[in-house]
Protein backbone atom coordinates (compact mmCIF):
# COMPACT_ATOMS: atom_id res chain seq x y z
CA UNK A 1 0.00 0.00 0.00
CA UNK A 2 1.42 3.50 -1.23
CA UNK A 3 2.26 5.65 1.82
CA UNK A 4 0.29 8.39 -0.06
CA UNK A 5 -3.12 6.47 0.10
CA UNK A 6 -5.13 8.18 2.89
CA UNK A 7 -5.07 6.72 5.96
CA UNK A 8 -8.14 5.30 8.15
CA UNK A 9 -9.34 4.58 11.85
CA UNK A 10 -9.33 0.90 12.05
CA UNK A 11 -11.20 -0.51 14.67
CA UNK A 12 -9.25 -2.76 17.60
CA UNK A 13 -12.93 -3.60 18.94
CA UNK A 14 -15.11 -3.82 15.80
CA UNK A 15 -18.00 -1.58 14.60
CA UNK A 16 -20.39 -4.40 14.53
CA UNK A 17 -20.00 -4.79 18.57
CA UNK A 18 -20.00 -1.28 19.15
CA UNK A 19 -23.09 -0.59 16.96
CA UNK A 20 -24.37 -3.56 19.91
CA UNK A 21 -24.12 -0.43 22.85
CA UNK A 22 -25.38 2.73 20.42
CA UNK A 23 -27.15 5.51 22.72
CA UNK A 24 -28.05 7.24 19.32
CA UNK A 25 -28.72 4.99 16.33
CA UNK A 26 -29.60 7.62 13.39
CA UNK A 27 -25.89 9.54 14.28
CA UNK A 28 -23.91 6.08 15.55
CA UNK A 29 -22.91 7.65 19.03
CA UNK A 30 -21.95 5.85 21.99
CA UNK A 31 -21.23 7.33 25.77
CA UNK A 32 -17.70 6.79 26.53
CA UNK A 33 -16.21 7.29 30.29
CA UNK A 34 -12.16 7.89 29.62
CA UNK A 35 -10.21 6.58 32.43
CA UNK A 36 -7.04 8.96 32.28
CA UNK A 37 -9.14 12.41 31.56
CA UNK A 38 -12.15 10.37 33.93
CA UNK A 39 -15.14 12.20 31.90
CA UNK A 40 -17.90 10.87 29.81
CA UNK A 41 -18.45 12.30 26.87
CA UNK A 42 -20.72 10.95 23.10
CA UNK A 43 -18.75 10.43 20.02
CA UNK A 44 -19.79 8.77 16.72
CA UNK A 45 -17.89 5.03 16.77
CA UNK A 46 -15.39 5.91 14.28
CA UNK A 47 -13.76 7.85 16.96
CA UNK A 48 -13.39 5.53 19.17
CA UNK A 49 -11.95 1.83 20.31
CA UNK A 50 -9.39 2.58 16.81
CA UNK A 51 -6.46 4.57 15.79
CA UNK A 52 -4.82 5.29 12.31
CA UNK A 53 -3.11 2.98 10.12
CA UNK A 54 -3.67 0.24 13.50
CA UNK A 55 -3.12 -2.69 10.89
CA UNK A 56 -0.24 -1.14 9.07
CA UNK A 57 3.39 -0.88 9.48
CA UNK A 58 5.78 0.99 7.15
CA UNK A 59 8.01 -1.68 5.25
CA UNK A 60 9.89 2.07 3.69
CA UNK A 61 9.58 5.23 3.36
CA UNK A 62 7.13 5.27 0.36
CA UNK A 63 4.84 2.41 1.28
CA UNK A 64 3.19 0.25 4.29
CA UNK A 65 2.37 -3.79 4.89
CA UNK A 66 -1.60 -4.15 5.85
CA UNK A 67 -3.10 -6.69 7.93
CA UNK A 68 -6.92 -4.68 7.72
CA UNK A 69 -8.43 -7.14 5.17
CA UNK A 70 -6.89 -9.91 6.33
CA UNK A 71 -8.72 -8.44 9.98
CA UNK A 72 -12.03 -7.97 8.05
CA UNK A 73 -12.23 -11.28 7.06
CA UNK A 74 -11.36 -12.89 10.54
CA UNK A 75 -14.81 -10.33 11.18
CA UNK A 76 -16.88 -11.54 8.30
CA UNK A 77 -15.79 -15.35 9.57
CA UNK A 78 -17.38 -14.90 13.25
CA UNK A 79 -19.93 -12.31 12.23
CA UNK A 80 -23.22 -14.58 11.13
CA UNK A 81 -22.52 -16.48 14.93
CA UNK A 82 -22.30 -13.23 16.47
CA UNK A 83 -25.21 -11.62 15.28
CA UNK A 84 -27.20 -15.20 15.23
CA UNK A 85 -26.64 -15.58 18.72
CA UNK A 86 -27.95 -12.19 19.59
CA UNK A 87 -30.79 -12.65 17.80
CA UNK A 88 -31.78 -16.07 19.14
CA UNK A 89 -31.17 -14.88 22.54
CA UNK A 90 -29.64 -18.47 23.19
CA UNK A 91 -26.47 -20.52 22.98
CA UNK A 92 -26.95 -23.58 20.44
CA UNK A 93 -23.88 -25.62 22.14
CA UNK A 94 -23.55 -26.88 18.40
CA UNK A 95 -19.81 -27.67 17.79
CA UNK A 96 -20.19 -25.42 15.22
CA UNK A 97 -21.30 -22.47 17.35
CA UNK A 98 -18.17 -23.09 19.98
CA UNK A 99 -15.65 -22.72 17.17
CA UNK A 100 -17.19 -19.55 15.71
CA UNK A 101 -17.39 -18.03 19.25
CA UNK A 102 -14.03 -19.16 20.27
CA UNK A 103 -12.36 -17.84 17.45
CA UNK A 104 -14.36 -14.26 18.08
CA UNK A 105 -12.92 -14.67 21.66
CA UNK A 106 -9.61 -15.36 20.47
CA UNK A 107 -9.67 -12.79 17.89
CA UNK A 108 -10.89 -9.93 19.89
CA UNK A 109 -7.97 -10.39 22.86
CA UNK A 110 -5.10 -10.72 20.41
CA UNK A 111 -5.93 -7.42 18.08
CA UNK A 112 -6.39 -4.66 20.76
CA UNK A 113 -3.87 -1.77 21.45
CA UNK A 114 -3.77 -3.07 25.19
CA UNK A 115 -2.47 -6.14 24.04
CA UNK A 116 0.12 -4.64 21.66
CA UNK A 117 1.19 -2.64 24.78
CA UNK A 118 1.96 -5.65 26.69
CA UNK A 119 4.39 -7.16 23.77
CA UNK A 120 6.32 -3.06 23.60
CA UNK A 121 6.76 -3.52 27.45
CA UNK A 122 8.15 -7.01 27.13
CA UNK A 123 11.54 -5.06 25.41
CA UNK A 124 11.66 -2.84 28.67
CA UNK A 125 11.25 -5.69 30.73
CA UNK A 126 14.42 -7.59 28.77
CA UNK A 127 16.69 -4.58 28.79
CA UNK A 128 16.05 -4.34 32.20
CA UNK A 129 16.64 -7.54 33.44
CA UNK A 130 19.76 -7.92 31.80
CA UNK A 131 20.74 -4.86 33.13
CA UNK A 132 20.77 -6.00 36.67
CA UNK A 133 22.40 -8.86 35.85
CA UNK A 134 25.97 -6.87 34.04
CA UNK A 135 25.44 -7.60 30.63
CA UNK A 136 28.08 -5.89 28.44
CA UNK A 137 26.80 -2.67 26.82
CA UNK A 138 27.23 -3.81 23.40
CA UNK A 139 25.25 -7.10 24.11
CA UNK A 140 22.70 -4.64 25.35
CA UNK A 141 22.22 -3.41 22.22
CA UNK A 142 20.14 -6.27 20.67
CA UNK A 143 17.87 -5.51 23.25
CA UNK A 144 16.93 -1.96 22.29
CA UNK A 145 13.11 -1.25 22.14
CA UNK A 146 11.77 -1.30 18.40
CA UNK A 147 10.15 1.65 17.32
CA UNK A 148 6.71 2.05 16.66
CA UNK A 149 6.40 0.48 13.43
CA UNK A 150 8.48 -2.43 14.57
CA UNK A 151 5.78 -3.32 17.34
CA UNK A 152 3.17 -3.03 14.97
CA UNK A 153 4.79 -5.58 12.90
CA UNK A 154 5.42 -8.07 15.88
CA UNK A 155 2.26 -7.39 17.17
CA UNK A 156 0.44 -8.47 13.93
CA UNK A 157 2.61 -10.94 13.44
CA UNK A 158 1.78 -12.59 17.08
CA UNK A 159 -1.73 -12.91 16.17
CA UNK A 160 -1.49 -14.16 13.04
CA UNK A 161 0.74 -17.21 14.69
CA UNK A 162 -1.17 -17.51 17.96
CA UNK A 163 -4.50 -17.36 16.86
CA UNK A 164 -5.11 -20.65 16.09
CA UNK A 165 -3.70 -22.08 18.95
CA UNK A 166 -5.82 -19.57 21.35
CA UNK A 167 -8.87 -20.27 19.56
CA UNK A 168 -8.27 -24.42 20.24
CA UNK A 169 -8.02 -23.87 24.24
CA UNK A 170 -10.94 -21.57 24.25
CA UNK A 171 -12.99 -24.16 22.52
CA UNK A 172 -12.26 -26.63 25.41
CA UNK A 173 -14.20 -24.38 27.71
CA UNK A 174 -18.02 -23.81 28.86
CA UNK A 175 -19.53 -20.88 26.74
CA UNK A 176 -22.51 -19.00 28.98
CA UNK A 177 -24.40 -16.29 28.33
CA UNK A 178 -25.61 -13.98 30.74
CA UNK A 179 -28.43 -11.46 30.62
CA UNK A 180 -28.44 -7.78 32.30
CA UNK A 181 -31.34 -6.89 34.66
CA UNK A 182 -33.82 -4.61 32.99
CA UNK A 183 -32.47 -1.50 34.95
CA UNK A 184 -28.84 -1.88 33.86
CA UNK A 185 -26.50 -2.69 30.83
CA UNK A 186 -23.20 -3.97 30.45
CA UNK A 187 -20.12 -2.11 29.67
CA UNK A 188 -17.64 -2.32 26.94
CA UNK A 189 -13.82 -1.86 27.36
CA UNK A 190 -11.22 -1.00 25.05
CA UNK A 191 -9.66 -4.37 25.82
CA UNK A 192 -13.00 -6.27 26.35
CA UNK A 193 -12.26 -9.97 27.16
CA UNK A 194 -11.77 -9.77 30.68
CA UNK A 195 -10.39 -12.74 32.93
CA UNK A 196 -10.52 -14.29 36.65
CA UNK A 197 -9.50 -16.84 38.33
CA UNK A 198 -11.26 -17.91 41.83
CA UNK A 199 -8.49 -20.44 42.22
CA UNK A 200 -5.37 -19.58 44.17
CA UNK A 201 -2.11 -19.07 42.69
CA UNK A 202 1.16 -20.23 44.52
CA UNK A 203 2.91 -16.70 44.99
CA UNK A 204 5.32 -18.15 41.94
CA UNK A 205 3.40 -18.98 38.82
CA UNK A 206 0.21 -16.43 37.83
CA UNK A 207 -3.31 -18.03 37.66
CA UNK A 208 -4.08 -16.01 34.88
CA UNK A 209 -3.57 -18.31 31.80
CA UNK A 210 -6.05 -19.56 29.25
CA UNK A 211 -5.31 -23.86 30.07
CA UNK A 212 -5.17 -23.24 33.35
CA UNK A 213 -8.00 -24.27 35.94
CA UNK A 214 -10.62 -22.48 37.16
CA UNK A 215 -9.89 -19.40 33.87
CA UNK A 216 -12.66 -17.33 33.67
CA UNK A 217 -13.23 -14.75 30.26
CA UNK A 218 -15.91 -12.01 30.42
CA UNK A 219 -16.69 -10.53 27.12
CA UNK A 220 -19.53 -8.45 26.53
CA UNK A 221 -21.88 -9.00 23.21
CA UNK A 222 -24.38 -5.98 23.15
CA UNK A 223 -25.62 -3.51 26.40
CA UNK A 224 -27.83 -6.83 27.76
CA UNK A 225 -25.83 -9.92 26.98
CA UNK A 226 -22.25 -10.64 27.78
CA UNK A 227 -20.29 -14.06 26.93
CA UNK A 228 -18.67 -15.94 29.79
CA UNK A 229 -16.38 -18.47 28.90
CA UNK A 230 -15.46 -20.57 31.56
CA UNK A 231 -13.08 -24.21 32.63
CA UNK A 232 -15.37 -27.12 32.81
CA UNK A 233 -14.14 -27.55 36.64
CA UNK A 234 -16.20 -24.79 37.21
CA UNK A 235 -19.58 -26.15 36.45
CA UNK A 236 -18.74 -29.22 37.69
CA UNK A 237 -17.38 -28.08 41.35
CA UNK A 238 -20.96 -26.80 41.67
CA UNK A 239 -22.66 -29.99 40.13
CA UNK A 240 -20.69 -31.48 42.76
CA UNK A 241 -21.31 -28.92 46.16
CA UNK A 242 -24.87 -28.94 44.77
CA UNK A 243 -25.52 -32.58 45.03
CA UNK A 244 -23.22 -32.36 48.51
CA UNK A 245 -25.65 -30.08 50.03
CA UNK A 246 -28.43 -31.97 48.72
CA UNK A 247 -27.70 -34.88 50.86
CA UNK A 248 -26.53 -33.20 53.35
CA UNK A 249 -30.20 -31.71 53.94
CA UNK A 250 -31.88 -34.82 53.64
CA UNK A 251 -29.81 -36.75 56.19
CA UNK A 252 -30.23 -33.73 58.55
CA UNK A 253 -33.55 -33.83 58.07
CA UNK A 254 -33.79 -37.90 58.38
CA UNK A 255 -32.09 -37.41 61.67
CA UNK A 256 -34.59 -34.34 63.25
CA UNK A 257 -37.58 -36.48 61.91
CA UNK A 258 -36.53 -39.59 63.24
CA UNK A 259 -34.87 -38.14 66.99
CA UNK A 260 -37.03 -39.82 69.65
CA UNK A 261 -36.40 -36.12 71.16
CA UNK A 262 -38.59 -33.16 69.58
CA UNK A 263 -36.60 -30.40 68.95
CA UNK A 264 -37.52 -27.20 70.91
CA UNK A 265 -39.77 -24.42 69.06
CA UNK A 266 -37.00 -21.95 69.36
CA UNK A 267 -34.20 -25.04 68.20
CA UNK A 268 -36.50 -26.18 65.81
CA UNK A 269 -37.61 -22.44 63.91
CA UNK A 270 -33.53 -21.85 63.76
CA UNK A 271 -33.65 -25.49 62.29
CA UNK A 272 -36.36 -24.82 59.45
CA UNK A 273 -34.21 -21.70 58.47
CA UNK A 274 -31.30 -23.09 57.86
CA UNK A 275 -32.96 -25.91 55.89
CA UNK A 276 -34.71 -22.75 53.67
CA UNK A 277 -31.43 -21.02 53.02
CA UNK A 278 -29.64 -24.14 52.16
CA UNK A 279 -32.84 -24.99 49.87
CA UNK A 280 -32.30 -21.20 48.63
CA UNK A 281 -28.71 -22.35 47.37
CA UNK A 282 -29.35 -25.31 45.65
CA UNK A 283 -31.86 -24.03 43.42
CA UNK A 284 -29.99 -21.12 42.53
CA UNK A 285 -26.95 -23.70 41.55
CA UNK A 286 -29.44 -25.71 39.97
CA UNK A 287 -31.23 -23.03 37.75
CA UNK A 288 -27.56 -21.87 36.76
CA UNK A 289 -26.46 -25.32 35.79
CA UNK A 290 -29.39 -25.93 34.22
CA UNK A 291 -29.29 -22.93 32.12
CA UNK A 292 -25.77 -23.22 31.22
CA UNK A 293 -26.43 -26.61 30.03
CA UNK A 294 -29.69 -25.37 27.59
CA UNK A 295 -28.01 -22.22 26.35
CA UNK A 296 -30.55 -20.04 27.99
CA UNK A 297 -29.65 -16.85 29.12
CA UNK A 298 -28.49 -16.40 33.04
CA UNK A 299 -29.64 -13.21 34.56
CA UNK A 300 -27.39 -11.17 36.51
CA UNK A 301 -28.39 -9.90 39.81
CA UNK A 302 -27.48 -6.63 40.72
CA UNK A 303 -24.04 -8.00 42.51
CA UNK A 304 -23.47 -10.04 39.44
CA UNK A 305 -23.33 -7.03 37.07
CA UNK A 306 -21.10 -4.80 39.60
CA UNK A 307 -18.67 -7.36 39.26
CA UNK A 308 -18.62 -7.70 35.54
CA UNK A 309 -18.55 -4.19 35.41
CA UNK A 310 -15.59 -3.89 37.15
CA UNK A 311 -13.70 -6.31 35.56
CA UNK A 312 -14.18 -4.11 32.22
CA UNK A 313 -12.83 -1.15 34.25
CA UNK A 314 -10.27 -3.33 35.10
CA UNK A 315 -8.68 -4.45 31.64
CA UNK A 316 -9.92 -1.18 29.74
CA UNK A 317 -6.61 0.44 28.38
CA UNK A 318 -8.68 3.81 29.03
CA UNK A 319 -11.90 3.74 27.10
CA UNK A 320 -15.56 2.42 28.35
CA UNK A 321 -18.73 2.93 26.71
CA UNK A 322 -22.08 2.43 28.55
CA UNK A 323 -25.42 2.49 26.58
CA UNK A 324 -27.12 4.18 29.37
CA UNK A 325 -24.16 6.67 30.50
CA UNK A 326 -24.53 4.98 33.80
CA UNK A 327 -20.68 5.57 35.05
CA UNK A 328 -21.37 6.14 38.61
CA UNK A 329 -19.78 2.87 39.07
CA UNK A 330 -16.61 4.12 36.53
CA UNK A 331 -16.03 6.73 38.36
CA UNK A 332 -16.05 5.06 41.99
CA UNK A 333 -13.47 2.63 40.23
CA UNK A 334 -11.48 5.31 39.16
CA UNK A 335 -11.58 7.20 42.25
CA UNK A 336 -10.62 3.96 44.49
CA UNK A 337 -8.33 2.01 42.27
CA UNK A 338 -6.33 4.64 40.28
CA UNK A 339 -6.58 5.33 35.84
CA UNK A 340 -4.08 2.80 35.03
CA UNK A 341 -4.01 1.23 31.80
CA UNK A 342 -5.61 -2.46 32.65
CA UNK A 343 -5.68 -6.05 30.77
CA UNK A 344 -2.79 -8.69 30.67
CA UNK A 345 0.83 -8.10 31.00
CA UNK A 346 3.21 -10.11 30.01
CA UNK A 347 6.29 -10.67 32.37
CA UNK A 348 9.75 -11.57 32.17
CA UNK A 349 11.84 -12.89 35.27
Amino acid sequence: MSIKQAAQNQHYVPKFILRKFLANLGREQVNVFQKSTRRSFSTNISNVMAERRFNEFRIDSSFYASFEESVCKVEDIVLPAYEALIDRRRLTGTPEENAMLAMFVAFQMLRTRSYRDSIAGLFDQFREHFERHDLPIGALEEFAKPDNEQIKQFHLESMAESFEEFSHIIGTKNFLLLQAPPSRSFYLADNPVAWHNDEPDNGIFSNMGLALKGIQLYVPLSSEFMLAVWCPSILDKFRTQASEKRAFARRSRSAVTLSPNSLPRSKKIAFDGEMEKLDNTIERVDKLTKAADAGRPIQATTENMDFYNVKQMQFARDFVICQRADFKLAKEFVKRQGNKQGGMKFSFG
